[in-house]
C-alpha cells in the first residue's frame, strides 16, 4: 500500500521516516523544494536522536521518497497522514487532496489540533461536495526519544467511524499491532482530547515533582532520590518525574493552551491544570534566583548556560527554561 505523509517539519519528517522503517513505501510531500532536497540527502535541519540514520537507511533502500508534486502525491497514496507541525490551513489541505485524489482518500490527522477540528474538516468537505475518510490519530512523541516513542508506543488512538480506515491503518502499523500495542478506536472528539489531556497530565506530574524539590531544599532531602523512590511505585512510574527547569517542547504549551481555552469556552474550571502551568512558568525565575543566591549577584557578570535545549538528545528550545 502506497502511503503518504504531508509535512516537512519536525512531525512530518519523523513520521515519514519511521513509517518507512516499518517496510512500507512512503512519500513525504511538501512544496518547500529546498527542504525536500535536503531531507533526501539526509540533512535534517534539527537534531533528534537516531532520526538521521533512519532517514538515510530508508532513502537508500528506496522505501522513503520526498516530493513537491502534490498532484502525483494525492493520486498515488491511498492513505495520507497529515503531519504538519501547526494546524493552520489543515482544512484547505484536506480539501485540496480530496479534490486531486482519484477516489476518496483516507486522511489521518497527526497534526496537534484542538477538539472539533476533524468534525469541522468533514463539514468543509461535505460543503465542497468532496469525499474523504477523516481519522483523528494523535501521536505521543517526546523530543529526544521520539523515534523510540514511535516504534514502541503505549497505545494507538484512531478516531473514526470507518472500519475500512481502521483496517488500512492497522495494516500500515502492522509491526506495532502484531507486537500487541493496544488500538483504541473512538470518535474524533475523544481522540483529539486524549492528546491534550495527556500533555496536561504530564505537566501536572512535572510541576508536582518540582514543587517537592523545592521543599527538599528546606528539609535537607535529596530531590533526585525522592523522584526515584516515587517513580518505583507502579501507580506513579518514573518517566517525567525528574526535577528540573520545567516542561517544554514543540507542542506542550499549545496543547495545554488549547485545552485551557476549550474549558473556558465551555465554562469549565480546570484548577489542577491552571496550577500546574503556573508552577511550570515560575521555574525559570526560580533557577535564576538560585544562581543569584549562590554567586551573591549576577549584576555585571557573564553567566554561561550549558545546554539550551529543554531536554537531552534533542535540539528543541521552544518553551525551554533557557528561553524564558
Amino acid at each position: 500500500m502506497q502511503t503518504g505523509v504531508y509535512g516537512s517539519g519536525y512531525l512530518g519528517t519523523l513520521v515519514s521516516a519511521c513509517l518507512a522503517d516499518f517496510g512500507t513505501p512512503v512519500t513525504c510531500c511538501h512544496p518547500d523544494s529546498s527542504r525536500m532536497v535536503e531531507m533526501a540527502q539526509g540533512n535534517v535541519p534539527f537534531f533528534e536522536k537516531n532520526l538521521t540514520e533512519v532517514i538515510k537507511r530508508n532513502v537508500r533502500s528506496g522505501r522513503l521518497a520526498y516530493s513537491t508534486d502534490i498532484e502525483s502525491f494525492a493520486r498515488k497514496a491511498q492513505v495520507i497522514f497529515l503531519a504538519e507541525d501547526t494546524p493552520e490551513h489543515l482544512a484547505d489541505l484536506a480539501i485540496r487532496i480530496a479534490r486531486l485524489a482519484p477516489k476518496p482518500p483516507i486522511l489521518s490527522i497527526m497534526t496537534p489540533v484542538g477538539v472539533g477540528t476533524a468534525t469541522g474538516i468533514e463539514k468543509r468537505l461535505k460543503e465542497a461536495s468532496l469525499q474523504a475518510t477523516i481519522v483523528s490519530q494523535p501521536v505521543f512523541l517526546t523530543p529526544g526519544c521520539a523515534v523510540e516513542d514511535f516504534n514502541w508506543p503505549d497505545r494507538i488512538i484512531l478516531g473514526t467511524a470507518s472500519n475500512d480506515a481502521v483496517l488500512a491503518l492497522k495494516q500500515i502499523l502492522h509491526p506495532l499491532v502484531m507486537r500487541g500495542v493496544p488500538v483504541i478506536v473512538t470518535n474524533h472528539e475523544t481522540a483529539e482530547l486524549v492528546r491534550e489531556s495527556a500533555t496536561a497530565f504530564v505537566a501536572t506530574k512535572v510541576s508536582f515533582i518540582n514543587e517537592l524539590s523545592r521543599l527538599c531544599e528546606h528539609v535537607n532531602a535529596d530531590a533526585v532520590s525522592l523522584s526515584l523512590a516515587l517513580g518505583l511505585d507502579k501507580k506513579i512510574a518514573p518517566r517525567c518525574l525528574q526535577p528540573g527547569a520545567g516542561m517544554g517542547g514543540l507542542f506542550a504549551e499549545s496543547d495545554m493552551e488549547s485545552l485551557a481555552e476549550l474549558a473556558r469556552a465551555k465554562g469549565v474550571s480546570l484548577k489542577v491544570l491552571s496550577a500546574a502551568r503556573e508552577v511550570n512558568h515560575s521555574l525559570a525565575d526560580r533557577i535564576v534566583d538560585k544562581i543569584s543566591t549562590i554567586v551573591h549577584s549576577v549584576q555585571n557578570k557573564d553567566v554561561g548556560i550549558l545546554g539550551l535545549a529543554f531536554k537531552p538528545h534533542t535540539g528543541g528550545q521552544r518553551r525551554a527554561g533557557s528561553r524564558l
